[in-house]
């Protein structure tokens, strides 16, 4: 209905240009990015059913939503320079989460996404149940009707006239159904988050030896993460590296005792 209703400005747009696989590669440099062509003088770009276990691309959410200019090229032409003039909407049953290191608590990334549930199911009349409160009873030719000429033209006019009231008004606060699904949503991208809430004791004076600490959210994430890019997870945090010793006789995963003066460097 969409495509009936906006034509030349509505695009199915390609997953490549909203999520990735763990351990894809990024295309090389210079090869086409029809992907991101296909993007051009478009106003909603759709894309559909993301598989369990990909993950948004932050490099291409951050730079492809949100206006500016970007250059991309299809295959066998030259690059592009354009404007970007769409709004993406993913529809899934499978959130794409924030990779490690993609700073889910940055407002470069809550300020481009935004995460509307769609709880209802429609079914036809031998399945439909008054009582569930997410069933909607099945319309069987509704599709056809919507595109009809004078449904579309009763659609046009009201696009335009919401989009008046946008222009004069903006869209206002977020509705609190879309900031509660929202905050969910980021709060399971922060792996980090959730094992610092369930399996650590923090307060003054606490400390625990890095390796040790790196072994265990490991652990409990299964996450492909260095060292180094976890203790910059923990520094965005507001944790701190120390240089002190660690003030326990003995220490595991460790070839030094630190009772003996070794220098470790630990979070406190």
């Amino acid at each position: 209905m969409l495509k009936a209703l906006l034509g030349a400005y509505f695009c199915a747009m390609s997953r490549d240009a909203v999520v990735k696989t763990p351990g894809q590669r990024p295309p090389s440099k210079g090869a086409p990015t029809a992907y991101v062509f296909a993007l051009k003088d478009k106003r909603i770009a759709f894309s559909d059913e993301t598989e369990e276990g990909q993950q948004v691309d932050m490099a291409l959410c951050l730079s492809l939503n949100g206006g500016g200019e970007t250059v991309a090229r299809a295959l066998y032409s030259k690059d592009v320079e354009f404007t970007l003039t769409h709004t993406t909407f993913i529809q899934t049953n499978n959130l794409p989460l924030i990779p490690p290191g993609g700073n889910p608590d940055g407002n470069n990334a809550r300020r481009r996404i935004k995460v509307l549930k769609y709880p209802n199911t429609y079914l036809p009349a031998d399945k439909f149940d008054a009582t569930n409160a997410s069933h909607r009873p099945l319309v069987i030719g509704l599709k056809e009707r919507m595109k009809a000429p004078g449904v579309i033209e009763q659609l046009m006019s009201l696009l335009a006239r919401f989009s008046v009231e946008y222009y004069r008004e903006g869209l206002g606060e977020d509705p609190p159904e879309v900031v509660e699904a929202t905050g969910a949503y980021f709060d399971d991208c922060d792996k980090l988050q959730q094992f610092l809430d369930k399996h650590c004791e923090i307060g003054a004076g606490f400390e625990t030896l890095e390796g040790d600490f790196y072994l265990d959210y490991r652990a409990f994430s299964n996450e492909p993460i260095t060292k180094e890019a976890l203790m910059n997870q923990m520094k965005s945090k507001g944790y701190r590296r120390s240089a002190k010793p660690l003030n326990r006789p003995t220490c595991r995963n460790c070839d030094v005792c630190p009772k003996a003066s070794a220098i470790k460097r630990q979070y406190d």
